[in-house]
């Protein structure tokens, strides 16, 4: 195709400027949130509550465990990242996916893993 010199095709930074007082650091639409340590969704106190006994034999930590920080990503459902203190003072972080309501399907620990300090930063887990 052809175009004038007058549309030639811009770089996409051109054409699609940020917003000035946008940061890099910025949620971005499809990605995990801001972790928060405040104001846990009361549907994934219930669900951490629910999947306690996998959590702990996954990572051969014992409960009750306690939300410290979590994020979200919605997908086809909800993908929560949690930071959790277990009660021999270790830390856990564990990847939970909650599907959409209309599929009546429980949520699901997809994976979780032990040995992190409580300074450690929530990390973004991958299934395995």
């Amino acid at each position: 195709f052809f175009f004038p010199n007058n549309h030639r095709i811009q770089p996409r930074s051109s054409y699609a400027p940020r917003h000035p007082h946008q940061n890099m650091s910025d949620p971005v639409c499809g990605g995990h949130s801001a972790p928060s340590d405040s104001e846990f969704p009361e549907d994934l106190t219930e669900i951490v509550k629910t999947l306690e006994g996998e959590i702990g034999s996954a990572t051969g930590s014992t409960g009750p465990f306690e939300i410290k920080s979590f994020t979200q990503q919605v997908v086809a459902g909800m993908i929560y990242h949690v930071k959790l203190a277990a009660a021999e003072e270790a830390y856990v972080h564990a990847r939970i996916f909650k599907p959409l309501p209309h599929t009546g399907a429980a949520a699901t620990l997809q994976v979780a893993k032990s040995g992190f300090g409580k300074d450690d930063e929530l990390a973004v887990l991958n299934p395995e």
